[in-house]
């Protein structure tokens, strides 16, 4: 596989992620959601995709861990996610 296809399946995947994470932040599955912007800031960051990894390990942080609640401003971080991957 070459250099450019690599990189085109890798966004590829951080989309299909990014709208996973949306669905589940639709179905109220926080725990689904952090799995997801985790995935998608891991994949963002091995790509060499720093502004999504960035925007990804935004909605991370506030989302929280565990069982705490999220962060208010997490809507906003997804928007900004969803931007960056543009």
């Amino acid at each position: 596989m070459s250099e450019n296809e690599d990189a085109i399946l890798r966004h590829a995947e951080i989309i299909i992620e990014a709208m996973a994470l949306g669905q589940a932040m639709m179905a109220g599955d926080i725990q689904e959601a952090r799995f997801r912007a985790r995935l998608i800031a891991t994949t963002a960051d091995i790509a060499g995709l720093d502004d999504v990894g960035r925007a990804a390990g935004r909605v991370v942080d506030l989302l929280g861990r565990g069982s705490t609640a999220p962060t208010p401003g997490y809507g906003q971080a997804i928007e900004a996610l969803s931007v960056a991957i543009g």
